[in-house]
Formats: structure tokens, C-alpha cells, sequence
């Protein structure tokens, strides 16, 4: 009886911690906030893998964590975490998907894409259209729904919103 508890127990405990995240999952944490810039491809393919497969854009953070490192006593360590959502896309306007930066340090946009100009964070776009005409829709206007996801350090947000 001793050992079926113990094995109940251990169980239980380890099934609550993170499976460990693969290295190009855990640097969407790093490209992410950036919108990934160049170095970053393996990061951006992976966070398409995780939405073409419905998984959070993200993976747990503590999946990222190196456990075999030691961290002196009194490090100030950081929290990393989340939020994601969706948004009902009330326009589009072409904008600056991608930069580089030349030999001056001077940033340069060097692809451009319609993405969402105007968004109502938290609402989905619902519309009932009757004999091709819109009959009703909420927010009034809205075109679409976007997903959105936002990366935050120490509580505060880090980088910009991205919408997927």
C-alpha cells in the first residue's frame, strides 16, 4: 500500500512540472517582443508550428529554464509571462513587417504587409450577413478576428503587441 501512494504521489508531482521546450520554442521569448528580426527564422517557424497546431503562442516559460545551472543567492531574477487574446480587425493598412539595419545603425524597413491598422482587443468580429447584405455585426464595422499575444517582464509589457 506504502508503494502505491508513493508512486500516486510522485506522479502527481511530476506531472505538474513543464515538459522542457525545445530550443527554437523557447527563443520565441528572445524574437518575439522584437518582431522577429533576422537571426530569429527558427523562432518565427516555430511559432507558426504552435499556432498551425493550436498550442499557445508561447510556450511555459519554466519549460525554458535551465535546471541544472546554480544561481547565487541574492541574483535578482526576472518573471517572463504572457497574455493572448483575440481582436476584431476594424481596418488594414500596409506596414513594416520586417527591418534591418545598415552598416550606420540606421533602420531600414525591408518588407511591408497589410496588417491590422485598428483593433478592438477582446471582441470578436460577429456578423450575420441575409441575402448578401450585412444585417448585423459587432463592434459595427469590424472586417475580421486577429489573435494577439504580448510578452511581459517583471509585470510590465516587453516589446510590442503581435498580432497573428
Amino acid at each position: 500500500m506504502r508503494i502505491v501512494s508513493a508512486l500516486i504521489v510522485s506522479s502527481l508531482l511530476f506531472s505538474t512540472l513543464p515538459i522542457k521546450a525545445s530550443e527554437a520554442d523557447c527563443s520565441i521569448w528572445l524574437c518575439l517582443p522584437m518582431g522577429f528580426p533576422s537571426g530569429c527564422s527558427d523562432a518565427k517557424s516555430a511559432f507558426k508550428h504552435r499556432i498551425k497546431k493550436f498550442k499557445p503562442p508561447l510556450p511555459n516559460f519554466l519549460s525554458c529554464l535551465a535546471t541544472d545551472v546554480q544561481v547565487p543567492a541574492g541574483t535578482p531574477v526576472s518573471t517572463m509571462d504572457s497574455k493572448y487574446g483575440v481582436a476584431a480587425i476594424m481596418n488594414y493598412s500596409k506596414q513594416c513587417t520586417q527591418y534591418e539595419y545598415d552598416n550606420q545603425g540606421q533602420q531600414h524597413c525591408v518588407e511591408y504587409g497589410m496588417l491590422p491598422n485598428n483593433i478592438v482587443k477582446d471582441t470578436r468580429c460577429y456578423k450575420r450577413i441575409k441575402d448578401g447584405d450585412v444585417v448585423y455585426w459587432n463592434p459595427r464595422g469590424c472586417i475580421g478576428t486577429t489573435n494577439w499575444v504580448e510578452t511581459y517582464m517583471d509585470g510590465k509589457r516587453y516589446g510590442d503587441r503581435v498580432y497573428y
